[in-house]
C-alpha cells in the first residue's frame, strides 16, 4: 500500500503525526506500535498528540495500544516482545535494574527474566562474556532466564508465548495448568512421577 503525503520539489513529505496516524490505519498492530514508539522516542511527535489523535470511539483498540508505549525503549524488538507478552495477559516489568546482574529487558512475576538477543549486540566475545556472567548471577539467585532471539520474536511469536507459559508452568506450580496436556505441547514440564 503506498501512501502520497504533500510533494516537494525533491521528495514527499508527511509529517510524523501523519504516518503513525496512517500506520495504524493500514498496518498490523504491532508493527504500527514499533513506528508509534519510535516516533516518541525520537521526539518526532507526542504521546500525548498521538492519545489526541485516537481519542474517537472508534479508535478504542489504537488508544489501547497507546497506553503500552514506553519513551525509554531501547528496541524495537522490546517493543515487539512486550507486545505480546501483554497480549498473552502477562504483566512484564521493563528494563529492570537486578542487583549483581544488570538491566534486563524483561522481569515476570518476579522471579522470570526475558531477555532478547539480536545477534548484532550479543555477536562478541566481551559480549558473550557478559551475558554469561548475567546469566549465571540470576541463576545463582533463583532466578529463570529465558533467552530470546530475535528471529523468535519476529516469526514466531506464538513459539515465543509458548515459551515462556511452558516455563511458568515448569518451575511455578500455582502457574494455571491449561488445557488437557498441563506439561505443553512439546510434553515439557514438571515431572510428577518416578
Amino acid at each position: 500500500m503506498l501512501h502520497r503525503g504533500r510533494r516537494s520539489g525533491h521528495r514527499l513529505i508527511a509529517a510524523p503525526r501523519e504516518i503513525v496516524r496512517d500506520a495504524f490505519r493500514c498496518l498490523p498492530s504491532v508493527e504500527a506500535l514499533v513506528i508509534a514508539e519510535s516516533a516518541v522516542v525520537c521526539n518526532a511527535v507526542g504521546l500525548e498528540t498521538l492519545k489526541q489523535e485516537f481519542s474517537g470511539p472508534r479508535d478504542w483498540r489504537i488508544a489501547r495500544l497507546l497506553e503500552t508505549v514506553r519513551r525509554t525503549t531501547a528496541s524495537p524488538l522490546e517493543v515487539c516482545a512486550r507486545f505480546h507478552l501483554l497480549a498473552a495477559g502477562f504483566r512484564p516489568q521493563e528494563e529492570v535494574l537486578l542487583p549483581g546482574v544488570g538491566r534486563v529487558d524483561f522481569l515476570i512475576d518476579g522471579w522470570l527474566i526475558v531477555e532478547i538477543d539480536g545477534y548484532a549486540f550479543h555477536s562478541g566475545r566481551t559480549e558473550y562474556r557478559k551475558d554469561r556472567q548475567r546469566w549465571n548471577c540470576s541463576t545463582s539467585g533463583g532466578l529463570v532466564t529465558l533467552r530470546v532471539t530475535a528471529e523468535m520474536i519476529l516469526h514466531s511469536p506464538v513459539s515465543f508465548i509458548e515459551l515462556v507459559h511452558r516455563t511458568c508452568r515448569t518451575w511455578n506450580p500455582l502457574y494455571p495448568r491449561l488445557g488437557p496436556d498441563a506439561a505443553g505441547a512439546g510434553g515439557l514440564g514438571p515431572r510428577t512421577g518416578p
